[in-house]
This record gives structure tokens, C-alpha cells and sequence, in this order.
């Protein structure tokens, strides 16, 4: 009875605790960003229908691997000029393979603008030109090396062939492309 009118006096916490949580906080969204902060690529590649067909790649690639994987482009602002364009479309070309009987398709015509949503990506597409029609088989190379825990994800079309998506990442960096029929 005489205790119930009386209020319990609660304390705050001591300044210590207080500021060791606030930095637990800080540093809560740089854990997450490190969890999730696989770096991702997208490529589409479309082949026509012959015995020696034409496919086109296209290629979206985060900015930030470009120019950690192209020494060149390290000091490189987010604007491209034609000589760090010429760097980018080298390497993806390289590094981004379609294969005909294990033997790669050759380039053909000029690297082109690709459109992409996503303002941090750059986006390249350019048409090859296979040797033979099959076996067709996508080859990734790109970002692995600055980029171990690097997804790349593809997806393929070719006439009277079911689309193929696929996620390659080091280590299983290849897919194939169904023979139309299939």
C-alpha cells in the first residue's frame, strides 16, 4: 500500500552503452552492403537460324568491375570517351564468348550502344558470326579475376529452341545453347 503510490525511478542507460549502440547501428548497413554486395552481370544472346548463323550479344556490366578489371579505366570518370569505349568493348568481347564447335564466333561490325536501366551498368551489343551451328555454347570470363564472387546471368535464344537462362559464376563460367528441335 504505501509502496503502490510510490514511482519506480528507472535510470538511463550509461552514456557507454548508448554510444556503443549507436555505432553497432553505423555499422549495421556496411555489414549488409558486404553480404549482398555481389557484383552482377547480364548478357542476352540471340542466334539466327543457318549453318553458319549470326548471333548478337548483348552485354550489361556494373561500371565499378570495368574499371577494376581495365587498369586503364581506374582513374576514369562515369562518362566515356571513345578511347576508354574501345578498352570496355575489347574486353567484353574477350571475355564474353560465343563458341561453335568449340571454336569462337568471330566479331563482326561495330560494338553498339546497348540501352540499360540501371545507372551504374554500361551496356555494350555487338553481332558474331559462328563457323559452324552446332554445338553453340556461351563462355563467361569477365570479373572473375577482380571479382571472384562475380553472377553473371544470360539468357539465349535461337529460333525453334526453348530459351535457356542461366547463372555462371567462377568455376562453371558455360552454358549451352539447345540445337533447334530440342
Amino acid at each position: 500500500p504505501a509502496a503502490a503510490g510510490r514511482r519506480r525511478l528507472v535510470r538511463p542507460p550509461p552514456r557507454r552503452a548508448v554510444a556503443g549502440l549507436c555505432f553497432a547501428l553505423l555499422l549495421l548497413p556496411a555489414s549488409i552492403a558486404v553480404a549482398h554486395g555481389r557484383s552482377t552481370s547480364t548478357s542476352s544472346v540471340d542466334v539466327e537460324a543457318g549453318a553458319q548463323p549470326i548471333a548478337r550479344l548483348t552485354v550489361r556490366a556494373p561500371w565499378a568491375d570495368l574499371q577494376r578489371a581495365i587498369p586503364e579505366l581506374s582513374a576514369a570518370e562515369a562518362t566515356l570517351d571513345g578511347v576508354s569505349l574501345a578498352l570496355v568493348d575489347r574486353y567484353l568481347q574477350e571475355r564474353f564468348m560465343l563458341r561453335a564447335a568449340g571454336q569462337p564466333c568471330a566479331p563482326v561490325g561495330p560494338v553498339a550502344s546497348a540501352p540499360t536501366t540501371d545507372a551504374t551498368h554500361i551496356g555494350r551489343s555487338w553481332r558474331v558470326l559462328c563457323a559452324a551451328a552446332d554445338p553453340l555454347a556461351l563462355e563467361s570470363r569477365a570479373f572473375f579475376d577482380v571479382q571472384p564472387a562475380h553472377l553473371h546471368l544470360a539468357r539465349l535464344r535461337r529460333a525453334g529452341a526453348p530459351t535457356v537462362e542461366a547463372g555462371l559464376v567462377q568455376g562453371a563460367a558455360g552454358t549451352s545453347i539447345p540445337p533447334p528441335g530440342e
